[in-house]
């Protein structure tokens, strides 16, 4: 009697992972980029970027321009940008999995995403003439990668970014990378159009695996609360309060609209969507009320909201 032990492990589980992400990346529309995992420490510097302690640096690098070990993949896809700008490319979309440092040395593994130029290829139905690539448009492909995910503002994004189009990607509840516009100085010093990047860092606890959930079979129900709320209030800070309410039949939210007016003085009007949906039967409007109603005490006690 003879039996056959497992063959894979913890590492090929890892390289499956990576290859599947590289394959919703090619999916999406971004081709895959490799480099050195050498970088060049003033240009680090001069994007923000960590960089490697003196007393941990290269001894012998292997080029003037390739003298310290990276602490981001975004520098390099952005000379992969430039190098395409260069030849003509308008369309063009980068991505990288692989290693980083930080100060200390210490190794990571990570995944970044570049998208700069025209949000499609030149075609009769646009005339020729594609949109260009903007903030909205780049969120929507990485979500088409990574899965669904909340930003949350950072107060001081490092130089890299654009300081108001700049966020933290959240998933599960934990910080998982950056997401945001190239900074408007490192484009013109490149001569780049307006260019979007993102970078992950694969080993964080919230980062998402794709793995396949029991779908209900019964109607969702679609519920909108419009509310007037101070401009300084997130989102991602309302949601926060609204998750934790942990209402079982609640499978989404999300904004649908902002309305600004002088009006309204330092407030907002938000409407926000709930998706909610029971995995055991069809909802009754009692079971729906309640769970809105929980909804908007805590949007009132917790920020101040009132009802539109």
């Amino acid at each position: 009697l003879m039996s056959e032990m497992r063959n894979s492990d913890e590492s090929y589980k890892a390289y499956k992972e990576e290859r599947e992400l590289a394959r919703r990346s090619a999916t999406a529309g971004f081709s895959e980029s490799l480099h050195f995992v050498f970088s060049d420490k003033e240009t680090l510097k001069a994007y923000g970027l960590e960089v490697t302690a003196e007393s941990q640096e290269l001894l012998n690098p292997i080029t003037a321009d390739l003298n310290t070990l990276r602490t981001s993949l975004i520098p390099n896809l952005l000379d992969g940008v430039k190098l395409n700008t260069n030849k003509s490319k308008s369309k063009i979309g980068l991505f990288e999995i692989g290693e980083t440092f930080n100060s200390k040395r210490e190794q990571f593994r990570s995944f970044a995403l570049i998208q700069s130029g025209d949000k499609e290829d030149e075609t009769v139905l646009n005339h020729g003439k594609p949109e260009k690539v903007d903030f909205g448009s780049f969120v929507k492909k990485v979500s088409s990668v990574i899965g669904n995910f909340d930003i949350e503002k950072i107060e001081n994004p490092i130089g890299l970014f654009h300081p108001g189009q700049c966020g933290a990607i959240i998933q599960n509840g934990e910080r998982i990378g950056t997401l945001g516009k190239i900074h408007p100085k490192i484009l013109k010093e490149n001569s780049l159009s307006d260019t979007f990047a993102c970078e992950i860092d694969l080993g964080s606890k919230g980062f998402k695996k794709y793995e396949a959930v029991p779908h209900s079979i019964f109607q969702p129900v679609k519920k909108d609360l419009s509310v007037l709320i101070s401009k300084d209030v997130s989102f991602a800070s309302i949601k926060k309060e609204i998750v934790a309410l942990e209402i079982p039949e609640l499978t989404r939210v999300y904004p649908v609209d902002i309305y600004e007016d002088e009006s309204l003085g330092d407030k907002i009007s938000l409407s926000i969507r709930y998706i909610l949906q029971s995995k055991e039967g069809t909802l009754e409007e009692s079971q729906i009320s309640g769970s809105m109603d929980k909804i908007l005490e805590v949007l009132k006690t917790k920020f101040g909201a009132e009802l539109r």
